[in-house]
């Protein structure tokens, strides 16, 4: 499977109106609509950094998990590739 985990400061991208542009980085926010297109079946956030931000999931644009840090050790180990960005 294809999943995604955005964890630390990486969870600002679910917030919507980011111009991460200003600071030179890409802005996803666009992409993530497409996930499904990709084979992407699951979003997770690092709950922890959703709770720091005090993001509401809510207004994600997209359905997403939210896992604790001990889950999140978990759901890597299951994946045989992992990606960092």
């Amino acid at each position: 499977t294809l999943d995604v985990l955005f964890l630390g400061e990486g969870v600002l991208q679910l917030l919507p109106g980011q111009n991460s542009g200003e600071v030179g980085l890409t802005n996803i926010g666009r992409l993530l609509s497409s996930f499904p297109l990709y084979g992407i079946e699951q979003v997770y956030v690092d709950a922890h950094a959703v709770t720091r931000h005090g993001i509401d999931l809510e207004q994600a644009p997209i359905p997403v998990c939210a896992l604790q840090a001990l889950q999140i050790h978990t759901l890597m180990e299951e994946h045989t590739h992992l990606l960092g960005f």
